[in-house]
């Protein structure tokens, strides 16, 4: 994947998500890490963030239980103010036309669910970007990127559909957060289309800006072909939602 492929830019670590550790306890409430408990702070809007949630039926796009780490981690970053780049890729199943729409926005919101103690989303008002605190208390504690990548693990596949979980994560000075932003574009151009052919009950393909996106994304062919068949009709399942 193009995510991939610009984590590499950077040297990574590699974390086996199965071998020891475990997911980082939830709190029952959002908490509140003030400045001064503050420990490590990833993705001020001085250093930049990118934040993005992608699933794919491919097998072959996503590596199991397998957390990917450039820049340092948290116990060796505390008093910094750091770059944050995080990637969770998702191997699903069973999706088609008719539930594809509903199951991403399953999946958008669920990260909104969990809440870990000690670690705060301080704002995520702009799209696909995180600024968030983690406090000196999780820190002594023993939180890190594995604790997290395997809370995010754990989150996603309560999920029926879901099959596997990687996340990657950066905190490397030399991996801008803005490098990113094509990946972006390309993911909200297509959640923007998707989100269109469901709202609009008229489907006037000539005059739609995102009528590109639909013709080159087979999965979003197959569904603009059964929404104009409507209730009855019918349409042709394919592999395509591997490219989302």
């Amino acid at each position: 994947t193009a995510a991939r492929q610009q984590m590499m830019r950077a040297e990574n670590r590699i974390v086996d998500l199965k071998c020891g550790g475990a997911p980082w306890p939830s709190s029952s409430r959002p908490g509140l890490v003030l400045e001064m408990d503050t420990a490590v702070e990833l993705g001020h809007p001085a250093e930049g963030s990118f934040s993005i949630l992608l699933w794919t039926a491919d097998e072959s796009l996503v590596l199991p239980d397998r957390l990917s780490l450039a820049g340092p981690d948290l116990p060796s970053a505390r008093g910094r103010r750091l770059p944050y780049v995080k990637v969770v890729l998702l191997l699903v199943a069973g999706f088609n036309e008719d539930n594809c729409y509903q199951r991403h926005r399953e999946l958008s919101l669920l990260h909104h669910r969990m809440v870990l103690d000690g670690f705060m989303v301080r704002a995520a008002a702009l799209y696909q970007q995180e600024w968030s605190r983690v406090s000196r208390d999780a820190l002594d504690r023993g939180y890190d990127f594995s604790s997290l990548a395997r809370s995010l693990s754990r989150l996603y596949n309560r999920k029926p559909y879901v099959r596997a979980v990687e996340v990657m994560v950066s905190t490397s000075v030399s991996l801008e957060p803005e490098g990113f932003g094509p990946i972006g574009q390309q993911v909200i151009a297509r959640i923007t289309a998707m989100n269109r052919m469901h709202e609009e009950m008229e489907f006037n393909c000539t005059d739609c800006e995102y009528s590109d996106v639909c013709r080159n994304v087979a999965a979003l062919r197959n569904m603009h072909a059964a929404r104009k068949a409507g209730p009855g009709g019918s349409s042709t399942v394919t592999d395509s939602y591997k490219e989302f």
